[in-house]
């Protein structure tokens, strides 16, 4: 591993994956997780990854600017309030992208997702109930890569819209 780039932690190596009380965010805040400048480093959920600096609704945004250019993708709207799914790209009514928990989530084949996160470029993701959705991963990895598994999230949508 290069020098320069912090190693990634797993979720066993660093301790509990939910936040201690000190850290949990108010009623009115957001919590996207702990963000060194030093480092590139930020902690979410219990697992640290390399963002080279990047805030999470910055490197959504990259996404949602990717997508914006694809035929039959409804990007997120001013409407709908803080629910589920709000800040999220569509198509064909499925989510592919989202930002959630602070993390740039993409759906992807089981098998990619699973590849992503022995790579440490991906950790899993879960709803909130602490199992992990098989077929979504937390971007952790290099953004400059961002744009490849977007259209590969989109490409999955695609063939599901085609055979459903």
């Amino acid at each position: 591993m290069n020098s320069t780039q912090p190693r990634r932690l797993t979720r066993s190596e660093s301790g509990s994956p939910r936040h201690s009380p000190c850290c949990r965010p108010g009623p009115d805040e957001r919590h996207s997780g702990h963000h060194s400048a030093e480092t590139g480093q930020t902690t979410t959920s219990g697992v640290t990854w390399w963002d080279g600096g990047v805030v999470p609704e910055e490197r959504f945004a990259a996404v949602i600017e990717v997508a914006s250019g694809e035929p039959d993708v409804q990007l997120p709207g001013g409407a709908g309030g803080r629910r589920f799914g709000s800040e999220s790209v569509r198509l064909g009514g499925s989510i592919v992208a989202m930002l959630v928990q602070g993390r740039v989530v993409l759906k992807l084949p089981r098998d990619r997702v699973d590849a992503l996160i022995a790579a440490g470029d991906g950790a899993p993701f879960d709803n909130g109930r602490g199992r992990p959705m098989r077929e979504w991963v937390a971007l952790t990895g290099d953004p400059a890569g961002d744009a490849g598994l977007l259209r590969e999230a989109l490409d999955l949508a695609r063939s599901r819209v085609q055979s459903g």
